[in-house]
């Protein structure tokens, strides 16, 4: 267990220059979370010792305080304290949302339907953040209205999967919850005879930049779009004044390629290690029979399935009877024999609460080593790795795929508490860890609050 005021001592070995070569937790401490502990100084580094002006191997030891309330019933205090004032004007809304006792309000910000407000890049008024902080404010109610809340919106979600329609044209966001809402910029689009729009949506969807096509009959309603659909078009950042027609059934997309600009903050590759396009006028022929085409019948097109590793030719790739457009986990089967499982519910409730709810769509990497528990509830396919994140001459992470990696440790805190340590890293320096905190309320486990605890 932790020390009472969360100060954790870490004994290790810096070589001369000046990285952790060696580390080990002083105190016992639960075996994983003093990995995780030792982790982040392995990562991080330090200033060499140095003797007579010149650098030495040492060992020294090192206080951690380690983000990790030691009571959880004072964070909930300190939220049920703050219903008892009118916040005023200028307070983030995400306050406003703790400080709520308001349970039809709180089921409407983080349930299925519209969530009031617009998408903000702003850390404390993004939808995803209203609806995490929701979510947590019912459980922490702990009612049985609010729970039952809890319940009804958690029932809403789990049917749902990577192949879910409609898409909100508004809501082209970014998983982790350390980035704005994100935006939904179309580079081209067009009208068939028969009255569909199409359009043609620059992103990242499934790790890579690449284009998506999107339709509908009632454009100006932001609800009615198609979800985005992977196309096979060449494709490359740096793309500019865009242009579609379509003929038979034919999109010919134009535009300007300039340069690909140097690696950003949110990417993978290393300098020079994606290869620049011709620059100027460029087409790409894309049919839309071809996009939308779904040899299986599982509502994954083939073009997507052969993306993210499913069988085109196979509905249910995993064999655990979940179609793949409506799994999750399409490569991990869900277990056949439904019995309590702490750590599964555990995992599941706090990824839910954080990555589930936020309605991203974009392809979550789960690194290696990680225990393979089947998720639900995410729009997004989440995929386990058994390859190593690849990372450059620098030790940042590297390669041109899977711009999402995700680990947790699971830290119990007693029969009916846990905390999840949650990290997600999307680049050189877009990276963040958050902790969600958990209580068993009435045989069922459900997220309390949340605490961020670092951002890179």
């Amino acid at each position: 267990m932790l020390p009472p005021d969360g100060l954790v001592h870490v004994r290790v070995s810096i070589g001369g220059d000046g990285r952790v070569v060696a580390g080990c937790v002083v105190e016992p401490l639960h075996q994983a979370l003093a990995e995780r502990i030792v982790d982040q100084f392995v990562r991080r580094g330090f200033d060499p010792a140095t003797r007579a002006g010149r650098p030495v191997a040492t060992i020294t030891e090192v206080a951690f305080q380690v983000p990790i309330e030691p009571s959880l019933e004072q964070r909930l205090e300190r939220g049920k304290s703050a219903t008892s004032r009118n916040p005023p004007p200028n307070v983030p809304a995400v306050e406003h949302v703790w400080a709520s006792t308001d349970v039809a309000m709180l089921e409407q910000v983080a349930g299925p339907g519209p969530t009031p407000g617009a998408p903000s890049r702003q850390v404390w008024t993004r939808q995803k953040a209203l609806r995490t902080a929701a979510i947590a404010r019912l459980g922490a109610l702990g009612t049985t209205e609010s729970l039952a809340a809890v319940d009804r919106i958690v029932a809403a979600a789990m049917p749902l999967g990577p192949a879910s329609e409609p898409f909100t044209a508004t809501e082209w966001v970014l998983a982790a919850w350390h980035f704005g809402d994100g935006g939904f910029m179309p580079l081209a689009e067009t009208t068939a005879p028969d009255g569909t729009t199409y359009i043609i949506v620059p992103g990242n969807l499934y790790g890579r930049f690449e284009l998506f096509l999107l339709a509908s009959k009632t454009p100006n309603d932001k609800t009615s779009w198609s979800r985005p659909r992977l196309t096979a078009a060449p494709s490359s950042q740096g793309a500019s004044n865009g242009a579609m027609a379509w003929e038979n059934g034919v999109l010919t997309l134009t535009l300007d390629q300039a340069p690909p600009p140097p690696r950003g903050v949110m990417e993978f590759r290393p300098e020079g290690d994606k290869a620049a396009p011709s620059a100027g006028p460029q087409t790409r022929t894309i049919v839309i029979e071809d996009v939308w085409r779904d040899s299986d019948k599982d509502s994954l097109t083939d073009i997507e399935e052969r993306r993210i590793g499913t069988d085109p030719g196979a509905a249910d790739t995993d064999g655990d009877g979940i179609a793949d457009g409506f799994d999750t986990c399409p490569l991990l089967a869900a277990p056949k024999v439904a019995g309590p499982d702490d750590t599964r519910e555990i995992l599941q409730a706090a990824f839910f609460a954080t990555l589930g709810i936020s309605r991203s769509r974009m392809l979550i990497t789960v690194r290696p080593n990680m225990p393979k528990l089947h998720l639900a509830g995410y729009l997004g396919p989440v995929i386990f790795s058994d390859t190593p994140q690849p990372v450059d001459r620098f030790g940042s992470p590297s390669g041109d795929d899977r711009p999402i990696w995700l680990d947790w440790t699971i830290v119990p805190m007693g029969d009916d508490q846990a905390v999840v340590l949650f990290n997600d890293v999307e680049g050189m320096l877009a990276a963040g860890g958050q902790n969600v905190y958990l209580k068993k309320l009435r045989g069922k486990w459900y997220v309390v609050a949340q605490q961020t605890t670092w951002i890179s």
